[in-house]
């Protein structure tokens, strides 16, 4: 018996269990969702949809997938997921849709899911590709490194000395002038 079954048997409600005093109830098992009101909080509800609305995200628009947006995409969908469930609600939060609204705006806003971002992130692409394809790379490269020879100056830089895990820790022991601080 694995340690994770052994917590699921002991939170199981047996069958022969009795309650000892009226109004009793038997104790939550696990994945219980007792105190779950709307799931607007809780990522294993908002979670499943946070992740089609991803999958969907990203089968539109397949530039999304780098590495790069990964962690702007997980945001969004996480925002859009609870702003779908906040507004499913009977009695929906204003501050809720507010908060969570601005924030799905904002994060659409940054990958270019609205018009005018859309428009800017195309914009900034294209000028980045036309500099790039003007800019000769190796001659500009070529051209430092002449400089760098002649004013006599080290091309590779000199080698650091190996980072020990002492070298890392914020709390480590320094020289002291024995004062106190």
């Amino acid at each position: 018996m694995t340690a994770e079954q052994s917590v699921a048997d002991r939170l199981a409600t047996p069958a022969d269990w009795r309650p000892e005093f009226p109004g009793q109830r038997p104790a939550l098992g696990p994945g219980n969702t007792a105190a779950l009101r709307n799931g607007v909080h809780s990522p294993r509800v908002f979670g499943p949809r946070a992740d089609q609305i991803a999958a969907e995200l990203l089968a539109d628009r397949p530039d999304l997938a780098a590495p790069s947006y990964r962690a702007a995409v997980g945001v969004h969908c996480v925002f859009l997921a609870r702003f779908e469930l906040e507004l499913a609600k009977d009695e929906p939060s204003d501050f809720w849709l507010t908060k969570l609204g601005s924030a799905v705006l904002r994060s659409g806003a940054a990958l270019g899911l609205d018009p005018t971002s859309e428009a800017r992130l195309t914009r900034d692409r294209a000028a980045a590709a036309a500099i790039a394809s003007s800019i000769d790379l190796g001659a500009l490269a070529a051209r430092g490194q002449a400089a760098l020879d002649a004013r006599g100056m080290l091309t590779a830089p000199a080698a650091a000395p190996p980072t020990e895990p002492h070298d890392l820790d914020p709390e480590a022991a320094t020289e002291h002038d024995g004062e106190d601080d």
